[in-house]
Order: structure tokens, then C-alpha cells, then sequence
């Protein structure tokens, strides 16, 4: 990964060595938040510590897919292609509005799985930070995760609101990188699309009987009797709480659920995850 560090990145690369902890990262979409996490991935692995990452940015992850928490260990720098993940776990949404809790409480547990392994566990967030519901989603986050240092990427006191509220020994402020772009709507639909497409390139049809399955939709299941699906819904195939892969639904009805997915085996799958997104392959 060829990043060019910014003011203060080295500083903090220090630190984080010798951390043996968490740290969250936060900051507004287009900050330079998750190019900084990615550098400073590569940094922690090539000086010999285990390092895990935790995405947690629904809507532009880079180590997993859109509407998901991911993670996974490093143990030497990743390549551009190592940036898969080992877990993930489908939310069903690339907005964290509707699953706040939902996010924190995924986030805090990978982050929690991570710690058995690695020696530093780097947690990459959404870019919602302003208002009440940015304040309320990142506090929930922290609250949950417990990190022993928080990263703010801070262009000027628009954070502040969420750092006023941890203490200041855990803070470190970083200004954004000054060669980040802003991205449009239409370019964040795009990446989400290319990162859909690349997953689901040689995916298959396969069936579910729907009468062996749980739907849920934002964490909670579904009644029974709810209308089928639609075509193009992107789904997670879960079993029991782990998901271990996606589907976007064929044909639909109330005996069958026909899904395009990558996986070579629906065994198991007891628990389909309804997102709010659609794909066409």
C-alpha cells in the first residue's frame, strides 16, 4: 500500500507500537480516516506485530463488503490483495441510521475476537459524526469497544462534540491529509458496486427452503408471514449469528428463496440477514 504519510502519522505510528491495545479511528466522510488506518496497518505488521483491522464503515469498507463488519489479523504488511477479510458479518444496510446499536454492539465484539490474536486491533468507523445521531452512533461505538486510544481526524472542532465526552489521555488529533479528495454520491455508489461485483464474479444459483429459516432485518427477526423478498435484494447467509457469505435473491416466494452467491454450499444456512440494498449482477 503506497501512502504518503502526513503531518503527525509517524508520531502516531509510534505510539501505536507500543500501544498493545485498541484504537478507534473517527472522523467526517472524505477526512483521509481510513487511508491514515491503512497506513498505519501496513506499519504496525511490517515492524513485527500482529495486527488486526476491524471495518466498520458500512457504506465504503475496503476490507469487506457494503453493508457488513469485517475483520481480520495480519501478521506481515498487506499487499493490496490481502485486504480480505477473515470474518464479517452482514448488517443489512450501508447507512448506520437504522442499526446504531446494531453496529456498535458488531464492532465492539470483533474487536473483542481480535484482541486473542493481535497485539494492536485498528478500528476503521463510519464518517457519520455531526449532529445528535453522529454524536450518539460514535459514543455508542466507543462506549461498547472500550479502546485505550481514540484517533480523532479533526479539520477543526467539528469532532469535538464526541471528544469533549472521553478522557483526554485517550485522544489523539490528527489533521486530515491535504491530499484527500472529496468523492460524490455517485462515486461512493460505484465502489460499492465494483466491491458487489468483484464478490459475486462466477456465483451460482442455489435454494433455501424458507420454512428452515429465520429472516432477520436490522437485527431483529422477521413474522413469519412478511411478503417474500424482492429480486435483486442483497442477503446474508448466516449461520446462527455468523455470517458466511452473500446472496442476492433470484425468485422468491413463500416455500423457496433462490439466491446467486459464491458460496460452493448453502449447508447450514439457518438465518438469512434481509438488506436494504440491491444488486444487479
Amino acid at each position: 500500500m503506497n501512502v504518503v504519510p502526513a503531518p503527525g502519522w509517524d508520531e502516531l505510528r509510534e505510539r501505536l507500537l507500543a500501544l498493545r491495545g485498541t484504537a478507534v479511528f473517527v472522523g467526517r466522510s472524505d477526512s483521509g480516516k481510513s487511508t491514515l488506518v491503512r497506513y498505519l496497518l501496513g506499519e504496525v505488521a511490517a515492524a513485527g506485530i500482529p495486527v488486526a483491522l476491524v471495518d466498520g464503515d458500512l457504506g465504503q469498507s475496503f476490507l469487506g463488503l457494503p453493508g457488513s463488519v469485517s475483520s481480520r489479523t495480519f501478521h506481515a504488511a498487506p499487499g493490496h490483495l490481502d485486504l480480505r477479510w477473515d470474518e464479517l458479518s452482514f448488517l443489512g444496510a450501508v447507512s448506520p441510521v437504522r442499526v446504531l446499536s446494531l453496529l456498535a454492539a458488531e464492532t465492539a465484539r470483533f474487536a473483542l475476537r481480535t484482541r486473542q490474536e493481535a497485539a494492536v486491533t485498528l478500528v476503521d468507523t463510519t464518517g457519520l459524526v455531526d449532529g445528535p445521531l453522529g454524536r450518539a452512533l460514535k459514543l455508542a461505538k466507543l462506549r461498547a469497544v472500550d479502546p485505550q486510544l481514540v484517533v480523532a481526524v479533526n479539520a477543526g472542532d467539528e469532532l469535538e462534540p464526541i471528544l469533549g465526552a472521553l478522557p483526554e489521555e485517550r485522544v489523539v488529533r490528527v489533521a486530515p491529509s491535504p491530499l484527500v479528495k472529496r468523492r460524490s454520491a455517485q462515486v461512493r455508489f460505484r465502489y460499492r458496486h465494483a466491491r458487489l461485483a468483484a464478490y459475486f464474479h462466477g456465483s451460482r444459483e442455489k435454494l433455501l427452503v424458507t420454512r428452515r429459516l429465520v429472516f432477520i432485518h436490522h437485527g431483529k427477526p422477521v413474522h413469519p408471514l412478511f411478503d417474500p423478498p424482492e429480486p435483486g435484494t442483497v442477503v446474508g447467509l448466516n449461520h446462527q449469528g455468523e455470517t458466511r457469505g452473500l446472496g442476492v435473491v433470484s425468485e422468491a416466494d413463500t416455500d423457496s428463496l433462490v439466491v446467486l452467491t459464491p458460496l460452493s454450499s448453502l449447508r447450514g444456512i439457518d438465518r438469512v440477514v434481509l438488506g436494504d440494498f440491491s444488486f444487479s449482477p
